[in-house]
């Protein structure tokens, strides 16, 4: 199964001083890539000679049978022995305007950064903002072209749709590549340049998840 994107959310916090941000004040919010630490597969129980020996057919009902349970237990053992793939994840990062006015070139510049943009931390009864920016939807867009991970591929094909629904994104075309795999070729609206986007063919509820997932995180309506 491909890995899928975990997105955080915002933690309301600067993420260099660790400042409660207040009301009213402005900063700078982030979303770069982060990666997980590997998750260890877990190591098989040794066994006991006895244990070993190939245990014969089983018939239901036969005496000295083991109950399901522990069988069961063993399937769950099995499969925890497998490796697990880690699971990638964009952070949001936010930085009060002080700390990203300091910030080193690194910070501003790094590859794992795919959006930069000056918000302002609401008032308490204040209504959440009812749309996001189309050019940090687009910036996130662009960032992913050439991405081949299955995660990655996923990731853009769901942010090409949201920018088809705004008129933002325009369909040219489909194409077959020699090994099956659709291809949309599009472009933004007053561009001539045209970009490829791969259809991983997701399904309706994973596309409206990671649509939820992206407009939570931007803290607006896609």
């Amino acid at each position: 199964m491909a890995k899928e994107y975990n997105i955080t959310k915002t933690s309301g916090r600067c993420v260099a001083c660790q400042r409660e941000m207040v009301p009213g004040e402005e900063f700078v919010a982030t979303i770069r890539e982060t990666a997980p630490a590997p998750v260890p597969a877990v190591a098989e129980q040794a066994q006991g000679p006895a244990a070993a020996k190939p245990a014969g057919p089983k018939t239901p009902g036969k005496a000295g049978a083991k109950p399901a349970g522990k069988s069961a237990g063993k399937a769950k053992s099995a499969a925890a022995a497998e490796p697990q793939e880690p699971e990638d994840q964009f952070a949001r990062e936010d930085y009060c305007a002080a700390c990203w006015a300091k910030a080193d070139e690194q910070t501003r510049t790094s590859p794992s950064l795919f959006g930069v943009w000056h918000s302002r931390v609401p008032e308490p009864r204040e209504k959440r903002r009812t749309f996001v920016d189309d050019d940090l939807l687009v910036n996130f867009f662009d960032r992913l072209e050439g991405a081949e991970e299955p995660a990655k591929v996923q990731f853009r094909f769901v942010l090409a749709l949201i920018l088809m629904r705004k008129r933002v994104l325009i369909y040219d075309r489909m194409d077959h590549q020699a090994d099956g795999q659709e291809v949309w070729t599009m472009h933004l609206k007053g561009s001539e340049s045209r970009c490829q986007v791969v259809d991983p063919h997701l399904e309706e509820d994973r596309i409206a998840e990671v649509s939820q997932q992206l407009g939570s995180i931007l803290e607006g309506e896609l």
